[in-house]
């Protein structure tokens, strides 16, 4: 299990600051058997979303927490410190990227290769997969990709 902060607070300076506490985020794979394929979106959003509003995450996930700057001004005016903040920010944002990637199918993993944010990630899917069309032109595609004309002769395979 890992360590993980609170929720971040905001403070009157429009700043967000990680609350340092214990707590524990449970690993995906011991809640859901179900992986997001072409077909099931709407099913596994529905248990994401549960999850990740339960483990006090799903701010990092619909956007509405920004990061902070990665460093700090010092007192002198000149010279730069590491905003530990930031550092917190992003490992949390990390713990929850990979939490949502473990829990994709091959089928859809194509689409937040270049990902970096759990942001992304969940923002990639709502468009590609959520329509019932969209759903079935993925399948439809995802289908194609099987095909394998193995020892069948080519009429046999049409």
């Amino acid at each position: 299990m890992n360590s993980y902060s609170q929720p971040p607070m905001q403070t009157s300076s429009s700043q967000f600051v990680l609350k340092a506490s214990p707590g524990h985020v449970v690993p995906l794979q011991n809640l859901f058997s179900l992986k997001l394929t072409n077909t099931n979106y709407l099913y596994w959003r529905m248990q994401m979303k549960s999850y990740l509003l339960g483990q006090g995450v799903f701010h990092f996930v619909n956007g509405s927490l920004s990061c902070s700057s990665p460093h700090v001004v010092a007192t002198d005016g000149i010279s730069f410190q590491v905003n530990h903040s930031f550092l917190c920010w992003k490992q949390h944002g990390q713990l929850i990227l990979s939490a949502l990637l473990s829990s994709l199918s091959m089928d859809v993993l194509h689409l937040v290769v270049n990902s970096q944010t759990s942001h992304s990630v969940w923002h990639t899917f709502e468009p590609a997969l959520a329509s019932s069309s969209n759903s079935y032109i993925m399948q439809f595609h995802g289908s194609f990709q099987d095909l394998r004309q193995g020892n069948d002769s080519v009429i046999m395979f049409i």
